[in-house]
């Protein structure tokens, strides 16, 4: 009797470890989801990416719409912590940011703080808090200038041609998710 019992403990161990596995592997294919295979094209602006995730589940977004020939907005997030939480998670946030960017006027650009402004209710409204930093950025190939806002992100990394010198760009905001109050700043950088 107990040898029955501990080949069934072992059973339904190895049971729990499979599904474990399944629910790991099916949020990884998620989490790769939220990564562009590749970025739109737009005039004058030749844009390449690179992702690799610190862990095997990570809750990070990246995100790229053309706007028109010569613009395109970008949208960097990232969540608080790893794993299938964080992966869920960023599949709300780019929910919200696509939610968010189809509410904008198509007759001008979009404002990247008034994005992320949105996003952060969005959250708020669903989630009640949750930490997200993010960085959406507005390229104008047309302009010769970028438009920046942050939630929480670091300040971007700006090198001008082939310059030796590396300008800190952004004025970071609160992080996503903490308060539907939040407000948002738009940085111009001519380039």
């Amino acid at each position: 009797a107990q040898k029955a019992v501990i080949e069934e403990q072992g059973r339904l161990r190895d049971e729990e470890l499979r599904r474990s596995q399944e629910e790991l592997e099916l949020a990884r294919k998620v989490q790769r989801a939220l990564i562009p295979a590749a970025l739109p094209t737009c005039e004058h602006l030749s844009m390449a990416m690179h992702y690799e995730p610190a862990a095997k589940i990570g809750g990070d977004l990246l995100d790229c719409e053309r706007l028109s020939d010569s613009t395109a907005l970008l949208y960097v997030a990232d969540a608080m912590g790893h794993g299938v939480p964080a992966a869920l998670l960023m599949t709300a946030v780019r929910t919200a940011f696509h939610g968010a960017l189809a509410r904008q006027p198509r007759s001008g650009s979009p404002s990247p703080a008034t994005v992320l402004g949105e996003v952060n209710c969005t959250l708020t409204d669903l989630l009640g808090q949750g930490l997200v930093t993010a960085a959406c950025v507005r390229v104008d190939s047309g302009a010769d200038a970028l438009t920046m806002a942050l939630a929480g992100h670091p300040p971007a990394l700006l090198r001008r041609g082939f310059a030796a010198e590396v300008d800190e760009v952004g004025a970071t905001g609160i992080p996503l998710g903490i308060s539907g109050e939040s407000r948002y700043a738009d940085v111009v950088v001519p380039f």
